[in-house]
């Protein structure tokens, strides 16, 4: 029964667009075993992402850096463009061990969220990296901020959140401290240049000076060849998402209305009062989240999508009257009913134009067709990744939250897991629900338990 999900939406949403109540069950059931024969075999779509490979020296140092933030690993050979070695750690933290990790790709798309920052630091801090990491990693942790107001403690603060852009900030420095001491170490040198009586007749300051100049002297060589310029590093940005421990929150803002947004997964993070300049969602209540959305201008009408999902719809229609060779209309209703009124929606956008126009539209449809229309008005990953989270399948939702799904999948039976991937492929509608690090995972851990339960894996290129 590899469409019974599938098929069952496609019925509530007919009955939606017709203002009908009820589900004929047996109907649905019979459309179901219908057209599960002619809808092509859906698979788990894997693109693995480019990593960085370390050489021997810059493992040990990779080594050393997991050993400073306790994190328990055995021996990574990879990293992500970040410094990431697999999905479940270092969600706050930027580890730099060379700068040719620049062209390494992220192991979770969330990630790309930290692009100008990333960007950042491996261009204005390229003679930090170049310099300091023969000898050490660098690494920080990344703080998320608006004005200067630390995003983790806006439940605690409501009052001092004000609306604008986010910040994203994070101070580099080693496992051994040699930033800090080095640049400690300039700071006094300098006092002796402004200052040279009273530093010189400190005897104590020159003896502490001079043993800090051996000592690092000792592990990074000379040290007049090395030019330390500032190692902290800090971004304007429209979006992130944080862990509260509790929560998944996506802070967002639109710079179109100018406002901003949080949408969080789990428990709200806020008491009571709320931030008078932040719009908070609950992302279980669909309609609520992508309605705002929409407003924000977060997410737009998409002709092109509409036309992607009538296709989609169309060719599943084709095969079967192919397959049977007559019309099929009038014995399936309930399939037909759904796209008619996409396609009613299909002709009024080619009368109407007017993106406005159109958004004001598609906010009097059902929420459940939402999806078959919007899309990210940017190239913002974090939009990307929040559409498949608000969506009205259950399935999907929980397919792409990866913690979730992981401790699901390995705390089922081998029958249930079977189940599981069955229901997922069964779900996903679009090509935006397939979620890569789920199916990297899948395909890295379970190849060969997939492969025995009929579960098919496409390998696409960069």
């Amino acid at each position: 029964m590899v469409d019974l999900y599938y098929l069952r939406e496609l019925y509530d949403l007919k009955k939606i667009a017709e203002g009908k109540d009820g589900i004929n069950i047996g109907e649905l059931e019979r459309d179901f075993l219908f057209f599960s024969e002619y809808v092509p075999k859906k698979v788990f779509t894997v693109r693995a992402p480019k990593l960085y490979k370390l050489q021997e020296a810059e493992s040990l140092h990779y080594k050393e850096a997991l050993n400073k933030l306790s994190v328990e690993a055995d021996n990574p050979t990879k990293i992500d463009i970040c410094g990431r070695f697999n999905y479940k750690y270092l969600d706050d933290t930027i580890v730099v061990i060379s700068p040719q990790q620049l062209d390494a790709d992220y192991i979770l798309n969330s990630q790309s969220c930290l692009n100008p920052l990333l960007e950042k630091i491996y261009s204005e801090g390229a003679l930090l990296i170049t310099g300091f990491c023969i000898h050490e990693a660098l690494y920080g942790k990344i703080e998320v901020k608006i004005d200067d107001l630390n995003l983790k403690e806006v439940p605690l603060f409501p009052e001092k959140f004000k609306a604008g852009r986010y910040q994203l900030c994070v101070e580099l420095d080693t496992p051994e401290k040699t930033l800090s001491k080095f640049t400690k170490l300039l700071n006094e040198l300098e006092d002796f240049k402004n200052n040279p009586k009273a530093s010189i007749l400190n005897q104590n300051k020159v003896d502490e000076v001079t043993e800090a100049a051996v000592e690092l002297r000792k592990r990074l060589g000379s040290l007049s060849r090395y030019k330390l310029k500032d190692n902290k590093f800090k971004v304007s940005c429209n979006s992130c998402i944080i862990n509260d421990g509790k929560s998944e929150l996506f802070y967002m803002y639109s710079e179109k209305e100018g406002k901003n947004l949080l949408v969080y997964f789990g428990n709200s993070p806020f008491s009571s009062k709320l931030p008078r300049d932040l719009i908070v969602l609950d992302g279980n209540k669909s309609k609520e989240t992508m309605l705002s959305l929409l407003d924000l201008k977060i997410l737009s009408p998409s002709q092109s999508v509409l036309k992607e999902r009538i296709k989609d719809l169309s060719d599943i229609h084709e095969n079967a009257v192919r397959g049977l060779g007559r019309i099929l209309e009038q014995e399936h209703g309930t399939f037909y009913g759904l796209f008619n009124k996409l396609k009613e929606i299909d002709e009024y956008f080619d009368q109407v134009i007017n993106p406005d126009m159109r958004r004001e539209y598609v906010k009097t449809l059902q929420s459940e067709l939402l999806e078959f229309i919007v899309y990210p008005d940017s190239k913002d990953p974090i939009a990307h990744e929040l559409l498949p989270r608000i969506s009205w399948n259950k399935v999907v939702k929980e397919y792409n939250n990866m913690p979730k799904f992981i401790a699901t999948f390995e705390s089922a039976t081998d029958q249930g897991k079977k189940k599981l991937l069955e229901d997922v492929l069964a779900n996903i509608l679009f090509k935006n629900q397939q979620n890569n690090a789920v199916n990297l995972w899948l395909y890295t851990n379970y190849c060969d338990f997939c492969k025995n339960n009929g579960i098919e894996f496409e390998i696409l290129n960069h």
